[in-house]
């Protein structure tokens, strides 16, 4: 069965469904389906060209290559080395058309888990090419930010995604 879930197509048609929804679909116990989507992403990760990601623009880059098409908001976090390059890709929240609810703690988490030196935070915004960031946005990052300087963990930028474009917090002065 994992084999199947590799000729799905790629990482970018499994990211549409749960660790639970693959798990119930495929019969493989859910922890076995996070191996795969780990190993995919591992796999899929090799296109990205750069090998630093030390600009907001480069950062929009990646990010335009991991949202597709979403209906839902959903928010994602490259996790990097002190060199600014990518060690992991994390799917932290699937949301609703107007919002994701994101915990630090899960950041963090994850940051520490894979030895990161910090990281990039990204969500879209489906629901039209408005990239303004909200009070909800603001108040997240700043939720995150606050939980990173605790933690030693750098974040180093949060970027709004939709098809009009990107809106970097950290250009932004928020970060």
């Amino acid at each position: 069965m994992e084999e199947e879930i590799y000729q799905s197509g790629s990482f970018m048609s499994l990211r549409r469904f749960s660790d639970i929804q693959l798990s119930v679909q495929s019969e493989i116990p859910r922890k076995r389906v996070q191996i795969v989507e780990t190993r995919l992403v591992r796999k899929t990760s090799t296109l990205y060209e750069r090998r630093n990601i030390d600009t907001p623009g480069a950062a929009a880059e990646l990010g335009r290559k991991i949202f597709e098409d979403y209906d839902k908001e959903y928010f994602y976090a490259v996790y990097l080395t002190a060199r600014c390059e990518p060690i992991a890709i994390e799917l932290v929240s699937i949301g609703t058309l107007d919002g994701a609810l994101v915990s630090p703690r899960d950041l963090m988490k994850t940051a520490m888990l894979c030895s990161a030196y910090g990281f990039i935070a990204y969500h879209n915004h489906p629901s039209g090419g408005d990239i303004t960031p909200s009070k909800e946005d603001i108040c997240i990052t700043e939720r995150i930010r606050d939980a990173g300087k605790l933690m030693g963990i750098r974040f180093l930028d949060h970027l709004i995604l939709s098809d009009m474009g990107y809106v970097s917090l950290k250009e932004r002065g928020i970060l």
